[in-house]
């Protein structure tokens, strides 16, 4: 983690957001070559204003609990049960299609490595009691190093989950890095970060490609 001085921090910020919204030449700058056809923003809406469901929280924070136990041990269907019949699965996202139903999420998990340990590290809220994200500190028993990941969960009214994507880094459990690749990605959220503190001239808006999600 690189630390950087709060001022020098917010001065970085204020440029970035001039060549956002001017670019170099100070002209308005083009629509960016990699633009946007989904973006979900996920936030806790306690933080800005909105009244915390304390009940709702509760039970997200037992089932995230829950998942990660079943996660590190999934024997006894300890992990299957807690989806919904039709649950899918995207494990890694980007990678193979999702896994979909009993059946495909059965065979899914008896292919997870052996694990010393899957414990929650924080949990992200929606507006929605049914949408929400856990980041989950995992080990692996044959890698040196514990990781990150981050699990979008979407479930329904008896609180199965319906929808699960599984977001890490694959090169902390062995897969070669893209550099190239990520320093694009790197480069774009930096920009995107920019634009969403400085959106004039459609600076943000010219991220999105032209039937993009927000």
């Amino acid at each position: 983690v690189l630390e950087v001085p709060l001022e020098q921090h917010l001065n970085f910020i204020a440029a970035m957001g001039n060549l956002c919204s001017k670019g170099a030449a100070g002209n308005e700058v083009p629509e960016s070559a990699m633009q946007l056809k989904s973006a979900e923003a996920h936030f806790h809406p306690f933080q800005v204003g909105a009244p915390r469901p304390e009940a709702e929280h509760k039970a997200i924070d037992e089932f995230c609990a829950k998942f990660a136990v079943g996660l590190a041990n999934p024997k006894d269907d300890a992990l299957l049960n807690l989806f919904a019949e039709n649950g899918s699965w995207a494990d890694p996202v980007g990678g193979p299609p999702p896994f979909v139903g009993k059946e495909k999420l059965a065979e899914r998990i008896t292919k997870l490595p052996a694990m010393d340990f899957a414990k929650v590290v924080e949990v992200y809220y929606t507006v929605s009691p049914k949408i929400f994200m856990c980041k989950t500190e995992v080990k692996f028993a044959d890698k040196p190093k514990s990781f990150i990941i981050m699990d979008k969960f979407v479930v329904d009214d008896d609180f199965k989950i319906t929808s699960a994507e599984a977001h890490f880094h694959p090169f902390q459990v062995g897969a070669p890095r893209p550099e190239a690749e990520h320093k694009a990605i790197d480069e774009y959220c930096a920009k995107f970060a920019a634009c969403l503190a400085n959106p004039k001239n459609d600076a943000l808006l010219n991220l999105f490609a032209e039937n993009g999600s927000w």
